[in-house]
Order: C-alpha cells, then structure tokens, then sequence
C-alpha cells in the first residue's frame, strides 16, 4: 500500500484492541499541547475543593455529616465537568490527528466548545448511571451473594461499554441525547469485548504508573511528628497531584474514546477521517 496518511489506511485490516490501544497512546501523546491547558483548567474546580476539604479537615471545628455529603456531590459534578469539557475538546483534536494533520490548541478549543451542549446532556447519563449502579450494587450486596453482585456488575460494565461512544456520537453527530446513546449502541454491536479488553489495559497501565508516582511523591515514609503546617502543606500537594493523576487518566480515556468512534465510524460506516474532519465545521 502506498504511503499516505492515517486517514488513507483501511482500519478494516488491523482494527480491534491492539490497533486501539496503540493508535490511542499515539494521539494522546501527539495531541498533549491540547489536552494539557484544557485538563488544567477543567480540573481546576476540583483541585480547590479539594484543598478546601483538607484545610476543614486540618481546622479546629470538624466538617459535619451534611459538609460531607455536599462535598461528595460536588467532587462528582467537578469531575463530570472536567471531563465532559476535556472529552468535547479532544473529539476535534482527534480526528484531526487520525487524519494525518497537527492541530492547534486554538483550533481544537473553539470547534470542541461549540458542541459543549449536546456533550454535557451526555455527561449527565453518565453520572446518573454511575449513581445508580452504585446504589444497587450497595443494596445488592446486603441481600445477594457475591455470585449475583459479579454478574450483575459484568452486566453493568457490558452496558457502559456499549453506551461508551455516546459523547462523540453527540459532539461529531450534533445528536441528542438519545439518538446519541443508540448511536453508541449501533456502533459497538459485535465490538465491546475487544473495547473492554483495550480501555481495561489502558486504564490499569496508566494507573498502575501514575500510583507509582503518587507513592514516591506523596506517601514515601513521612517523620514521627512534625508541625501541623507540614502535614497541611503535604495535604495540599496530595490533593494536586490526585487531581492531576485523574486528569490525565481522563484525557487518555477521551482520547481512546475518540479513537474507537472515529474507527468505528470508518469501519462501520465507511466514513472517510477526511468527512468527519467536516463534521466540525
């Protein structure tokens, strides 16, 4: 086959989890002068409550019950934000790098933007779906046995993985919600093993790595003692550096979801990177 770029190639000869997870640390790497600035400045709300719980942790009056249950809430809604701006963002930058083309931060920021509204409705499924499989797991597991909890928890994961292109399916489509989540369905039929199998490994390399990290930096053996200043400075670091830790997870998870709707689209519809490049425009 002649040398060409990416979007020349047929995926149909090589696509499945190798292709993806290889194809997925290529873009997120190539693509790190975008989702770095965005991540920073998405993850920022979170970075500060963070803080904010440690410094009301470390402080003289104790948080009560109701601040804690507040705190809960708004660390998932900072962390649905982050990603759900992260991911809009990243849609752009990467199917312009399965194009073969560089793409600019500018560029990505103000096309990913534009399509904010129909990813945050997606975003919103997620969180009531995360809330509601830990409830009934919660539930479940005080009236089943381990047996049926397992089941019902590869079940769930298989439903994720199918309703796992939805958000570029709303960003790339301008579809609405539910158009967006039967998209995803249509797209993953036949697929979700091999997709499972690929952001399985990707998330536990990558969180194996940065845990590491995380260990040498913040939980190294600490001194007996020490001022209550010292064990707040080191508070403060740890809830940075977890942010961050997260941000990057979610921008390689973006990435590869990207990577998979863009392939699929190809492989299933017969779409050129070039035509869902024009998408966005």
């Amino acid at each position: 086959m002649a040398e060409g770029t990416i979007s020349e190639r047929a995926p149909r000869q090589v696509f499945g989890a190798g292709w993806m997870i290889g194809t997925s640390l290529s873009v997120w790497l190539a693509t790190v002068r975008v989702w770095l600035p965005v991540m920073a400045v998405a993850f920022l709300p979170l970075a500060l409550l963070r803080i904010w719980w440690v410094e009301r942790l470390l402080s003289d009056v104790p948080p009560s019950g109701a601040s804690e249950i507040l705190l809960r809430v708004l660390n998932w809604l900072a962390l649905l934000g982050g990603g759900t701006v992260t991911s809009a963002v990243l849609c752009y930058a990467v199917v312009r790098r399965l194009q073969g083309q560089p793409v600019a931060f500018a560029e990505a920021l103000r096309r990913g933007s534009a399509r904010l509204p129909h990813a945050f409705g997606i975003g919103l499924v997620y969180a009531a779906i995360a809330i509601a499989l830990v409830l009934f797991s919660t539930l479940l597991g005080a009236a089943a046995g381990d047996f049926v909890v397992v089941f019902c928890a590869i079940s769930a994961l298989s439903l994720l993985v199918g309703l796992g292109l939805s958000l570029p399916a709303a960003v790339t489509e301008k579809l609405p919600v539910g158009a967006s989540l039967r998209r995803s369905l249509e797209l993953t039929r036949g697929s979700r093993g091999w997709l499972f199998l690929a952001w399985f490994l990707l998330l536990l390399v990558m969180s194996i790595l940065l845990g590491l990290v995380l260990g040498v930096t913040i939980y190294r053996p600490q001194p007996h003692g020490g001022s209550h200043e010292q064990w707040a400075d080191l508070a403060r670091r740890e809830a940075w550096l977890v942010t961050g830790i997260l941000g990057l997870i979610c921008s390689l998870l973006a990435v590869s979801v990207g990577v998979a709707y863009f392939g699929l689209r190809r492989d299933r519809d017969g779409s050129t990177y070039d035509e869902l490049v024009k998408a966005f425009e």
